[in-house]
């Protein structure tokens, strides 16, 4: 997929704030181009199937990619043709919970988790 292509297809964006601009335009501003944002939707979940049932192309996280394929959607995977920045994953706590067992369980899993994928090279 080059970025020409990318950008020339019709798109749908997941913003929670229910934004048409993002991370993915600057990157095809630099370059010169834009993308058509035909919906906006809440979340990643209803990009892909809006991507399935139809030809619009959705910019997802290659977890829900995966997933989809799983689940037996009719989606093709490709590489994001344009970079953009990192995203950076932070827990965050009241104090009062430093020692709860089970908040601490909680914390340690999704450490875990996130890290093991991340060494793996893994998409979260």
């Amino acid at each position: 997929m080059t970025a020409r292509r990318f950008a020339a297809a019709a798109h749908v964006s997941a913003s929670r704030r229910g934004l048409n601009h993002g991370p993915i335009d600057e990157a095809l501003k630099e370059m010169g181009m834009s993308r058509q944002v035909k919906f906006v939707v809440p979340g990643f979940h209803v990009a892909v199937l809006t991507a399935a049932a139809s030809d619009i192309v959705a910019s997802v996280p290659l977890a829900v990619a995966a997933t989809a394929l799983r689940l037996g959607l009719r989606i093709r995977y490709v590489e994001l043709p344009v970079a953009t920045p990192e995203v950076t994953i932070a827990q965050a706590w009241h104090p009062r919970f430093d020692k709860d067992a089970g908040h601490r369980w909680l914390r340690r899993a999704v450490r875990r988790v996130l890290v093991d994928r991340r060494v793996r090279g893994q998409a979260i």
